[in-house]
């Protein structure tokens, strides 16, 4: 809710119509008034004086919406190295085509044969990297 004045100016009469609304205020007369459109009109204008009774609020923040991280892309393993003897797989693991597989390579390892050659071969390839 806000007061409204009409200011005085010189030349004017003692009373004014306040367009659009037809109504009719006097000057230095007060007209309380809670229509956000009509106060947005009087504030723009210099014929009145426009007084708070309480600060408008304050528009509520928007809540910040974080984007989802995208899954990390899963990389592919070729198991079927680990067919290989461990001569072959040591040879297969020196082209360095399966760096990336490594972890998961020895992983899968441990969890089928456990052969101890094969281990160490992905474990020297692991640490010479």
């Amino acid at each position: 809710m806000a007061k409204v004045k009409l200011r005085a100016y010189s030349g004017r009469p003692p009373f004014f119509d306040i367009a659009p609304w037809g109504q009719q205020i006097t000057v230095n007369d007060d007209i309380e008034c809670s229509d956000p459109v009509k106060l947005e009109y009087f504030r723009n204008s210099r014929r009145y004086a426009v007084t708070e009774d309480e600060p408008p609020p304050a528009p509520e923040p928007e809540p910040v919406v974080e984007p989802e991280p995208e899954p990390a892309a899963a990389v592919e393993v070729d198991l079927s190295v680990l067919d290989l003897s461990i001569g072959k797989l040591g040879e297969a693991l020196a082209t360095g085509d399966y760096d990336d597989q490594l972890d998961a390579l020895l992983a899968a390892e441990e969890a089928g044969k456990t052969r101890k050659g094969a281990v160490s071969a992905l474990k020297a390839r692991m640490e010479s990297l």
